[in-house]
């Protein structure tokens, strides 16, 4: 390892920790860490429009998947689960997630009958993460406004921890020891003022916490001694700790940051220094698979060894260092977060410009980014509603190798006195103990692929009746998607139709092919789509109390009636509903042509890929298959073709299904070559096509069996805006939404461009969040100025 110094040493006696079968040498240690961490783990992120909504509205939401350990979006999984608790953690409904190139988006419509008011929680996770025996799921809960509920009051419970860094205190020693206030919900509770007495009452140190509950002071134990923290809290109560007996042998370890390095100190006492001649040690430094050792020994007559690691030796973001004596036991840990060569981008806002009862908002990154994709909240600016367990920076560099609940964990990202903010986040670092991952399972229990990742669903089934020899193939078809699948009949009359596209509730046509005469007949099956939904069990009482949120309430609820029965599917501003067309409208890409078909155009070009021919694409025709091909692609993928919607959902497998489409079948095309606002989906540009209602031919129930999928994605909708009461009154500044978007993409420029109604807001907040193919994310809470 480069760029380490090694001055000496350390030795440990004693520890409470016991751990499995050591491995014989270091070079077995190495290979069975790499070995446990082989498999990649994919790491959630939920982005909601509003994390508290009134009655009457909905949620919308952004998923991102990442791959922690390559530090890229994670392209294996296509169905993300999300299952939906109530405030008991009793489950409710479970939806499933079309996710392409480490995004996707959904729409949760809050029916009055089941989302009475009260908070619920979302729980994401994938199929692959069965396999491992951490919990990878993302729990985020949001909340529906209401009364507030009367509780008895009762004296709030506090639980005081003191956690010596490394995880002991030796006496003789200069220990490190932090402090953690939690109440019964393992909240932080900060503390004003906090003291160390000794036996005889005589004040040792004196330290507050900071906003987190969390704080942290240096004790020199001697061995006999009693030591006492007595704390008093911000309503006056007086809580008091007795400190563990300090060891009569042992180290310390702890950490010191400097601007370009780290520095270890391990400290002994006199009576552990005599025997730590000849005695060899390892250190190790680790993340995620890759891992960074070497050996030492305790030097002659000296009882601290000061171990230096520039920065730029470290891995990027949380790293766990662990001391092992030689028999390769694990004896110290410690977390440290190193800031150099975080993929965090940037982003700024402004105002550009006025047009009636709309305002024009401009995004500018700090650098630019191929292959982007963002979701956007713009709420006003004194919003109580927007409170998040994470960012999409503190899921994807903190969550993954912290075992407990971090308060606020988007604050340790945010702008704004850099310095104070690196300190808390080693103080978090420091409360936490050992990492997440046990050396006992890394020693035995390496995960195995058990489960593969989900990538779209499977239909299968068997046909009870049919004529081998003239029913060799039969049809599945949706026309509100617009898949057409041809599949063999199996010899033992089975079929099977893998990673297929498919919506939830949506209507299935199956018919036999007569392979003589292309006639279709009706056929007597029984089908399948897996995989299925299932209830899931209840959430665990830990998990509810971690993130129940602390709500905000609003001094008048009579005002909180803030929608009228009527809800406006047009008062939208960057992403809404055209209102003589219907269809979907995206007035911020300036990059796009709809083209809306005429009698005329129907006749100019027969099949819409002709049209298609004479928008920038080259369309590759054969008599059973059809391939669509940017001429100028933008995107770096191997990949030229572009992403073509179909009524609204993405066609996995290419081209094909427009074959035989007529132009004259069509309403209306959209052509998107760059694919602005699509994200890393549409580097190759984006083709939307809208057929006539009724255009394509429907399930006939004579010649067809028609099929409701009881699982399946769920749909997205575009954002529409509340038709709000009033923009004016206190409970909208502090509760309602303005707009929210999706999948919006930054230019070669770095910028983005999109429209919200002026609501007549003073201030608006931008809640961004996104990332880029290459894995650099992007995520700021911004106010803009509207006037």
């Amino acid at each position: 390892m480069k760029n380490i110094t090694c001055f000496i040493l350390i030795f440990i006696f004693t520890s409470s920790l016991s751990f499995g079968q050591a491995p014989q040498n270091i070079k077995k240690l190495e290979e069975k860490y790499t070995e446990y961490f082989k498999l990649n783990r994919e790491t959630v992120f939920l982005h909601l429009n509003k994390t508290t909504v009134v009655p009457k509205e909905n949620l919308w939401i952004s998923a991102y998947v990442y791959n922690s350990k390559l530090q890229l979006p994670n392209v294996e999984t296509t169905n993300l689960n999300i299952d939906i608790f109530n405030k008991n953690g009793v489950f409710i409904d479970s939806k499933t997630v079309f996710v392409s190139g480490g995004k996707g988006s959904m729409f949760v419509e809050l029916d009055p009958a089941i989302f009475t008011p009260g908070t619920y929680f979302l729980k994401a996770s994938t199929n692959y993460m069965n396999n491992f025996d951490e919990d990878l799921s993302y729990l985020q809960s949001f909340t529906i406004y209401g009364d507030k509920e009367e509780n008895p009051e009762s004296k709030e419970k506090f639980d005081l921890q003191l956690l010596p860094e490394g995880g002991h205190i030796v006496e003789g020693v200069l220990n490190s020891i932090g402090v953690k206030l939690i109440n019964a919900n393992g909240k932080g509770i900060s503390f004003p003022k906090a003291r160390v007495v000794n036996s005889s009452q005589q004040e040792l140190t004196v330290f507050e916490s900071n906003k987190f509950g969390l704080g942290k002071f240096n004790l020199l134990a001697e061995g006999d001694e009693k030591y006492t923290v007595i704390l008093t809290t911000l309503s006056g109560e007086e809580i008091s700790k007795e400190i563990p007996k300090a060891q009569e042998k042992g180290i310390t370890l702890t950490s010191h940051e400097r601007k370009d390095r780290f520095i270890f100190s391990l400290k002994t006492n006199q009576a552990t220094g005599e025997s730590l001649q000849n005695q060899k040690y390892f250190i190790a430094v680790h993340k995620d698979g890759a891992i960074k050792d070497f050996a030492f020994k305790f030097p002659e007559n000296e009882l601290e060894a000061n171990i230096i690691i520039e920065k730029d030796s470290l891995f990027s973001g949380v790293n766990t260092i662990t001391v092992f004596n030689e028999t390769l036991q694990p004896v110290l840990e410690r977390l440290i977060f190193n800031s150099n060569d975080i993929k965090h981008t940037r982003i700024a806002a402004k105002r550009t410009t006025q047009q009636g009862d709309s305002l024009g908002i401009e995004l500018k990154a700090s650098r630019v980014l191929k292959n982007n994709s963002l979701s956007i909240s713009v709420l006003p600016a004194k919003t109580l509603s927007h409170n998040p367990d994470h960012s999409i920076v503190s899921a994807f560099y903190l969550k993954p190798y912290i075992q407990g609940n971090i308060d606020q964990a988007s604050y340790y990202f945010t702008l704004g006195d850099e310095q104070r903010k690196l300190y808390d986040l080693d103080l978090l670092l420091l409360t936490q103990g050992w990492s997440k991952y046990n050396w006992n399972n890394i020693y035995s229990k390496p995960p195995r692929e058990k489960f593969l990742p989900e990538k779209g669903f499977t239909v299968d089934g068997n046909i009870a009746s049919r004529n081998a020899k003239k029913h060799t193939s039969l049809f599945v078809r949706s026309e509100e998607t617009g898949m057409f699948e041809i599949v063999k009949i199996q010899e033992d009359n089975n079929f099977k139709l893998n990673n297929i596209y498919l919506e939830d509730s949506t209507s299935l046509a199956v018919g036999l092919l007569n392979e003589r005469n292309s006639e279709i007949s009706k056929p007597r099956i029984s089908i399948n789509i897996s995989p299925a939904k299932t209830r899931k069990n209840p959430l665990k009482n830990a998990q509810i109390q971690l993130n129940t949120p602390t709500e905000n309430y609003h001094s008048n609820t009579e005002e909180l009636d803030l929608i009228g029965n009527a809800v406006s599917l047009d008062t939208v501003s960057v992403t809404g509903i055209n209102k003589t067309t219907g269809k979907y409208r995206n007035e911020s890409n300036t990059f796009q042509e709809e083209v809306g078909i005429t009698e005329a155009i129907a006749s100019r070009y027969y099949y819409v890929t002709d049209l298609i021919a004479t928008k920038g694409f080259r369309v590759l025709r054969t008599p059973t298959n059809v391939q669509i091909i940017n001429n100028i692609p933008f995107s770096l993928n191997a990949n030229p073709n572009p992403l073509i919607i179909f009524n609204g959902a993405p066609l996995v497998n290419g081209a094909e299904m427009l074959i035989d489409l007529q132009t004259s079948q069509v309403e209306s095309i959209v052509i998107n070559k760059r694919g602005e606002g699509y994200g890393m989906q549409g580097g190759n540009g984006v083709i939307k096509i809208v057929t006539k209602k009724g255009g394509a031919a429907r399930p006939n129930s004579e010649t067809m069996l028609s099929k409701i999928a009881q699982n399946g994605f769920t749909t997205d909708r575009e954002f529409y805006t509340p038709r709000y009461t009033s923009y004016s009154s206190d409970a909208f500044a502090e509760f309602g939404s303005i707009n929210w978007i999706s999948n919006i993409s930054l230019d070669s420029e770095g910028k983005a461009q999109f429209k919200i109604l002026n609501t007549l807001q003073p201030e608006v907040k931008i809640v961004i969040e996104g990332m880029n193919a290459e894995g650099y994310l992007l995520s700021e809470e911004l106010l803009v100025r509207t006037r």
